[in-house]
């Protein structure tokens, strides 16, 4: 039976002829996790709109989202109230490497509560991404209607920084 190996493994293979083994870079496996907390308010009226987009937090250049632990907690945000896609947005002003649903595709936060990141399908979901230069956190607003004036949104952002 063969045995396989993920990237990890690969690195901490044993050193050949040797009775130790070799470690991957520390910060690359277990850098510190920072978290962010964002609030946005919903505005009266319908100034939130599809398509809007909501500029949560910088990302410092080298940062590594983590979107398994991250969420989306709101207040009943209206009938309708659906965040379409989590991505980047370059700080300079200049597109590359911009990717305006990298980390998350469509979530409904239309009843209120508790949400995970829909990251299982996305770019850096799975593989990870880091940002060559600091970066918007953006979500794009899809289906609104009716928003409730006053209801918080709150981001809770986590990411480790590489070395």
């Amino acid at each position: 039976m063969p045995i396989l190996y993920t990237d990890r493994s690969t690195e901490e293979l044993a050193a050949i002829a040797a009775n130790t083994w070799s470690r991957s870079p520390g910060i690359k496996v277990t850098g510190d996790i920072t978290y962010k907390e964002a609030i946005y308010t919903l505005t009266a009226g319908t100034d939130e709109a599809a398509a809007d987009i909501i500029r949560i937090c910088k990302l410092p250049a080298n940062a590594v989202l983590l979107p398994h632990l991250c969420k989306i907690i709101a207040e009943d945000p209206g009938t309708a109230f659906n965040i379409s896609k989590i991505g980047d947005l370059s700080v300079d002003g200049i597109t590359t490497p911009d990717d305006d649903d990298r980390y998350s595709g469509g979530v409904d936060i239309s009843a209120g509560g508790a949400f995970d990141f829909l990251y299982a399908a996305r770019p850096a979901g799975l593989a990870g991404y880091t940002t060559p230069k600091e970066m918007w956190l953006i979500a794009t607003l899809g289906t609104i209607t009716a928003p409730t004036a006053g209801a918080k949104v709150r981001f809770v952002i986590a990411y480790s920084v590489q070395s």
